[in-house]
């Protein structure tokens, strides 16, 4: 009867109990936003208006910034949604919800499968299902990009692990259409099989050598996305951030994963950039991570079962924490997404076996899970409403890491959009307060200063990013309204006919180049510039009005009675056409 039981709770009971405890530790994420990524990724990409599309396979987006290029089966799920909902974000949350939920019931299904044990299976699936370090992968919707990879990767190792061959090389393959980090799943294959169902590598080898073969066959069209998508700007070596001093940022990195795995306080959505370090900034870390690959590598030597899941997080975390540079993130919570799974499965397996022979009652061991799990469950919810508002998460990135030069220039981004420019401001100070080589920084707080009226300082800001880099288009444009502002149209005309040069049809860069030679006195070439920026917009009230007042200025009244005369068909409620219209009409009459 005990034994049926158990059955009924494999088969039945612990699932549902899965799908219950998920559903309500997510309930609250439905209100969450679009976020950072999220907006030129989905918000603002029509690539994804269409599931025609040629880029739904792999092209390069149109969108600036994707994170979605070169990997088709998450930017077809993008699609789908906004198909069967428009820009509606619950159902966006919904589908996230779901992947992970399907992560979870694979890896209880791989667990239970492995080790014969349905209630440590369970305990270990809910655990991950309701740990805060995997909240980021269900609030911020593109970064279903990891829990679809992790679908297919879990899928991989479970039908690998029954025999299921032909699904194995399948979900590899799409795996590999979902994120580059799949690259290992052939190996971690290789390794559950040694662990789990053979007696050496060899035998491995001869006995399901065409499997093995299939799965690394898949690395080839993950090669021919990453040639389609390039990462040059994301991912590489280049001089200021070196294999050394990527290694020497992993340490801290890796360790604070480790610390959020037993204590998952101080989430961060964003750990920022690369960070010069000296060796001896970091020498504890360092040892604790060489100390757990050697405990890693011996537990594979010793206790295979135990070495396989130890072993794994390394090879997990190898593409995204090792010594290859990702240049605009040191690190993320999401990268423990599937080494989280093993490190729990030793928590629970490896901490019951413990607790048996130290005869401890089952329902006590099942009662210090279940507080765990609820003390888990309880700081998602919580850590769900961070996601509501982009003030809230970059809030919640600065009081993770105060240092953070990137979090501290977002929430100023999402503090000026709430309108609260003077809090922006200070944080704008803040990043910059310890690092002076962030151009995007220096034009964002320019913008700020900008609207509330202090163009001197905003100047200063300008310049300094335009130093950083010289090719930064749009703090030439700022600069060159900022010195207009401030008082100094030759510089400002200086500036913006380098922009101009570089794009001719850059309707503000127009405007503004016409404001700064109507100031200097230089009315033809004012004019130019004006006639061409109307041109460009004919319907623009304002290009129309400055158009005006420069013909007036440069005494072709009749010119400017007609500009007049079409804003007041066209806008009656602007004054200044009507005052325009007036002074042209006397001057024509004079």
């Amino acid at each position: 009867m005990s034994q049926l039981n158990e059955r009924n709770c494999a088969r039945y009971y612990y699932p549902l109990l899965l799908v219950v405890a998920t559903f309500l530790t997510y309930a609250n994420s439905l209100d969450g936003i679009f976020f950072h990524d999220d907006l030129p990724s989905i918000v603002a990409n029509e690539d994804l208006r269409s599931l025609a599309h040629p880029s739904m396979w792999g092209t390069w987006s149109s969108a600036p910034h994707s994170s979605i290029d070169a990997r088709p089966l998450v930017r077809l799920s993008l699609a789908l949604n906004y198909a069967y909902g428009g820009l509606e974000v619950r159902s966006y949350h919904l589908v996230n919800i779901a992947l992970h939920l399907g992560c979870g019931l694979l890896l209880y299904l791989l667990v239970d499968w492995s080790v014969k044990e349905s209630a440590a299976a369970f305990f270990v699936a809910l655990l991950w299902l309701l740990h805060p370090l995997n909240s980021e992968c269900v609030n911020y919707i593109v970064v279903r990009t990891e829990s679809l990879m992790a679908l297919f990767y879990l899928a991989t190792l479970y039908c690998a692990a029954r025999e299921w061959k032909v699904a194995a090389v399948l979900c590899c393959l799409l795996g590999m259409a979902c994120k580059e980090s799949m690259v290992t799943a052939p190996l971690a294959v290789l390794l559950y099989d040694r662990a789990f169902v053979v007696s050496s590598l060899s035998a491995g080898l001869r006995r399901r050598k065409m499997l093995y073969a299939s799965l690394a066959a898949t690395w080839v069209p993950l090669a021919v996305l990453v040639a389609q998508g390039g990462r040059g700007d994301s991912v590489g070596f280049v001089r200021e951030i070196g294999v050394w001093q990527y290694a020497l940022n992993q340490c801290w990195v890796l360790v604070d994963y480790l610390q959020k795995v037993v204590w998952p306080q101080a989430l961060n959505v964003d750990y920022g950039f690369p960070r010069p370090l000296h060796w001896l900034m970091v020498w504890p870390e360092a040892l604790l991570v060489l100390a757990l690959l050697a405990a890693a590598l011996w537990s594979w030597l010793r206790f295979r079962r135990a070495g396989f899941a130890a072993l794994f997080c390394f090879l997990a975390l190898a593409p995204t924490s090792s010594f290859v540079p990702i240049l605009t993130e040191v690190g993320a919570e999401r990268r423990m997404y599937l080494p989280l799974a093993m490190l729990l499965s030793l928590a629970i397996i490896g901490g019951n076996s413990l607790l048996k022979k130290l005869r401890w009652p089952r329902r006590w061991r099942v009662g210090i899970v279940a507080v765990w799990a609820a003390v888990l469950a309880a700081t998602t919810v919580q850590r769900n409403t961070d996601y509501r508002s982009g003030i809230s998460i970059w809030q919640s990135a600065v009081e993770a890491d105060s240092t953070n030069v990137r979090a501290h220039n977002n929430l100023a981004l999402a503090l000026e959009e709430a309108g609260q420019v003077e809090a922006a401001l200070a944080h704008y100070a803040r990043a910059l307060s310890g690092y002076r080589g962030a151009a995007e920084v220096h034009n964002n707080f320019a913008g700020a200063l900008l609207q509330v009226g202090r163009a001197e300082e905003a100047v200063v800001q300008l310049r300094q990013a335009v130093e950083i880099r010289p090719d930064y288009f749009a703090a030439q444009y700022n600069l060159g309204v900022a010195l207009l502002r401030s008082g100094d149209p030759a510089g400002a005309s200086e500036y913006l006919q380098k922009v101009l040069r570089v794009s001719p049809d850059f309707f503000a860069a127009r405007l503004q180049a016409g404001r700064a030679l109507v100031a200097m006195g230089q009315w033809e070439s004012a004019l130019a510039h004006l006639q061409r920026a109307v041109l460009l917009r004919p319907q623009d009230i304002t290009a129309r009005i400055e158009l005006g007042g420069a013909l007036l200025q440069s005494g072709r009244y009749r010119e400017a009675v007609l500009q007049a005369e079409w804003v007041i068909q066209n806008a009656p409620e602007r004054e200044e056409a009507r005052r325009l219209l007036e002074v042209a009409t006397q001057s024509l009459e004079r």
